[in-house]
């Protein structure tokens, strides 16, 4: 009998511990493979693929983004196409890979400074792993995304620095390479890194930790992408980057919409719940990089100033990740702090019912395309993403347009209106949306759209096709075959 008890606890113990894990397990089972990648990492998809034909990225396929954007996802594309899946499945797979390195590269770097000894840490993982993998919803796969999870294991070694650890020159290198490539993808996040920095460095009150072998692998891995760009794509700097800083980089939201905004609210909200419920046990040295991080974040927010869901999503998921630090932390026994940090967990994610939400919307307009005919070559006309990418991709058509949508267009009447440009600018601008129209037409001319889709929603996009007679004329072959989520469809005589 006693024999058996004895046996009895500690399994049960051992379930107590692995529930959380084990329930995240199940929910990632069911709800990740119904995650579309959508938009951004779809037209991307489509960008590699014609790369990996032989296509000339910014000549024959025109992206806005620079090269570590479409890098990024070569590698799962070309794999997807060797072993003949879908490449949104190998890169969901890329992502949960990726989480999994870092989250155990992060905790093992935790443990050094025993950081984690306080922590319920089968609950803290759940919570963690869980706000990355089932709450991003429309950014699943974004590049803010991957970034949070590359910054993760360098914000760790700065928490292990200002426990007074250091970490081994083999985690140093892990994680200087990652945040060299986070910084890449969008150089505006080493401001992540310098708020998260400049808690340890006010805490040592010493400036040898901003000289750590992690950053100058960081810096090293940064210069090398450089000169990558230099040396294959240097169209991007003298073609793609003046056309840039005319029509896309000026166009931000008012400053007052971007500081009462949902998402900068969120960060407010959260910063001080974690500060609020941190009161008595004193707030832990992962909590503090992590919410420097999460203001360091708010930087890259408001120099982009769109206003945009990816953007948001690294400032908010590194304050989220804080909070969930003290609400699993053991020594944390009055109830209602304890409580309130649970609460502000759920109330301050997103909801479980967008976990399953389909983010890409347009589906009637999907299912009209798909109706018209199997696999078409298609073209769009507009300024909403979504409403060709992932829709072609969906119906397993084909694009065919060297621009994903009229974002050149879109940001020049934009910038006319909103800002009163010099005769000068003017014409630079005029152009521009002249030079958007001539690549339009030529697409038409070589490839021969089965399927044209044009947006009369928001901006009428037939009133700017009208202003060109070889437009008009070309688009005389195509007869409309309805009108959908605000999308005329054309099909080809």
């Amino acid at each position: 009998m006693t024999t058996g008890l004895s046996i009895a606890e500690p399994k049960a113990d051992s379930w107590r511990k692995i529930w959380p894990l084990a329930l995240l397990g199940l929910a990632t089972l069911f709800v990740w493979p119904t995650v579309a990648l959508v938009d951004d990492v779809s037209w991307l998809i489509t960008v590699c693929e014609r790369i990996l034909d032989g296509q000339r990225l910014y000549v024959d396929v025109i992206e806005a983004n620079p090269p570590a954007s479409v890098w990024l996802y070569l590698p799962a594309v070309a794999l997807s196409r060797l072993i003949g899946v879908a490449p949104e499945l190998v890169i969901n797979l890329q992502i949960v890979i990726l989480l999994a390195g870092s989250l155990w590269v992060s905790t093992a770097l935790l443990s050094q400074a025993h950081l984690l000894r306080d922590q319920n840490l089968p609950l803290l993982l759940a919570l963690g792993a869980g706000s990355l993998i089932l709450l991003p919803n429309g950014v699943f796969g974004q590049r803010e995304h991957i970034i949070v999870l590359l910054l993760l294991p360098v914000l760790s070694s700065l928490a292990l620095s200002g426990a007074g650890g250091k970490p081994s020159t083999s985690q140093a290198l892990f994680c200087g390479i990652l945040a060299g490539i986070a910084i890449a993808i969008k150089v505006y996040y080493i401001f992540a890194i310098g708020g998260a920095l400049s808690i340890v460095l006010v805490s040592l009150r010493s400036w040898r930790p901003a000289f750590a072998l992690h950053f100058w692998v960081m810096t090293l891995t940064f210069a090398v992408y450089i000169v990558a760009v230099y040396l294959f794509a240097p169209v991007f700097l003298h073609d793609i980057l003046p056309i840039l800083s005319m029509v896309y980089l000026p166009i931000r939201r008012p400053l007052e919409d971007l500081i009462f905004s949902s998402g900068f609210g969120t960060v407010c909200a959260t910063t001080l719940l974690t500060i609020l419920c941190s009161r008595g046990q004193g707030i832990s040295i992962p909590v503090k990089i992590l919410l420097g991080a999460a203001l360091g974040s708010t930087l890259p927010f408001f120099i982009q100033g769109k206003n945009w869901p990816n953007h948001i999503f690294p400032m908010v998921h590194f304050a989220l990740l804080a909070l969930a630090f003290v609400a699993t932390d053991k020594r944390i026994v009055v109830v209602w702090q304890k409580l309130l940090a649970v609460l502000g967990l759920l109330l301050l994610s997103q909801p479980a019912s967008n976990w399953l939400k389909d983010v890409t919307g347009a589906a009637d307009l999907r299912q009209a395309v798909l109706k018209l005919q199997p696999h078409p070559k298609l073209l769009y006309i507009g300024h909403v993403l979504r409403f060709a990418h992932p829709l072609v991709r969906q119906i397993e058509g084909t694009y065919v347009g060297r621009v994903c949508y009229q974002w050149i267009t879109i940001g020049a009447e934009q910038r006319k209106a909103e800002s009163s440009p010099d005769a000068a600018t003017l014409l630079k601008l005029d152009a521009l949306i002249e030079q958007d129209r001539q690549w339009l037409i030529a697409d038409l001319k070589q490839n021969s759209p089965d399927v044209v889709l044009v947006q009369i929603a928001g901006y009428d996009w037939s009133k700017w096709i009208a202003q060109s007679a070889e437009l008009t004329t070309l688009l005389h072959a195509y007869a409309p075959r309805g009108t959908y989520d605000g999308v005329q469809i054309f099909q080809k005589l």
